[in-house]
């Protein structure tokens, strides 16, 4: 029993080679599994900046095609019209025609606009009912696109201002230049969208507001509330079925 014991029993230089041997291994298989987590990681965090980038390309695809989209429609649509004119007290005296008392001549285009807000010079047309809705989304669309274009610039300030070498690495004139030029931008689009929102919180246009200063609410001018409670499938369907002016999408 004692030669068998000691045949089958191993070596006590062969047990401790074996310890040895077992704790190389756990410790490659830690560093095979750290290294296979850090590879994990690398590629997720590869993949998120990925995807982060990818989507806020999409986004600002988006935004320049609903402001483009909205400009281009603003511009094109035209509010001239000589149809369902009423006689009333309001003669054109350019015209020479009886129309509508929220009707008016426009100098520049040297016509009636039928609703007429007022004339814009970015869009070269006067915003009429036609186009008041399109002429909103341009307004709301570039203030998004603005605003957003300024906290993208923000981070890279913050990287100007940071890091050591930042003034070597980031091209700051063109920078501050597209920065201020962003901001001057974005006041500019801000109070624009402000006006019309006191415009139409008072029921109201610019026209009028001008021309009648001690007024306050004009219960005629309810197209420019009624406008933008169409829902999206009903203009879609009527698109899609007409093939008329409307054929674009509700948004914008």
């Amino acid at each position: 029993m004692f030669i068998v014991t000691q045949i089958f029993d191993e070596p006590e230089d062969d047990k401790e080679n074996r310890q040895a041997r077992q704790i190389v291994s756990v410790l490659l298989r830690f560093t095979y599994y750290a290294f296979q987590l850090s590879v994990i990681y690398e590629s997720a965090y590869i993949i998120y900046f990925e995807m982060g980038r990818i989507l806020f390309s999409i986004y600002f695809s988006f935004l320049y095609f609903f402001l483009l989209k909205s400009f281009y429609l603003s511009m094109r649509c035209k509010s001239y019209t000589y149809e369902n004119m009423i006689e009333e007290q309001n003669l054109c005296k350019r015209c020479k025609i009886h129309r509508e008392i929220t009707t008016h001549h426009c100098k520049i285009c040297q016509t009636c606009v039928l609703e007429m807000d007022h004339h814009c010079f970015f869009i070269g047309n006067c915003v009429g009912k036609n186009n008041y809705k399109y002429f909103i989304s341009f307004i709301c669309y570039t203030n998004i696109l603005t605003l957003s274009v300024l906290l993208y610039l923000g981070k890279q300030f913050y990287f100007l201002v940071t890091f050591k070498f930042g003034l070597l690495t980031v091209h700051w004139f063109r920078l501050i230049f597209v920065y201020i030029f962003t901001i001057l931008l974005f006041f500019s689009a801000i109070s624009m969208l402000i006006a019309q929102i006191y415009v139409l919180a008072n029921n109201s246009s610019i026209v009028h507001m001008r021309k009648y200063p001690d007024l306050k609410k004009y219960t005629y001018c309810q197209f420019i509330l009624s406008i933008f409670k169409k829902s999206l499938y009903t203009d879609i369907y009527n698109s899609w079925n007409q093939r008329s002016e409307q054929y674009y999408l509700l948004i914008p």
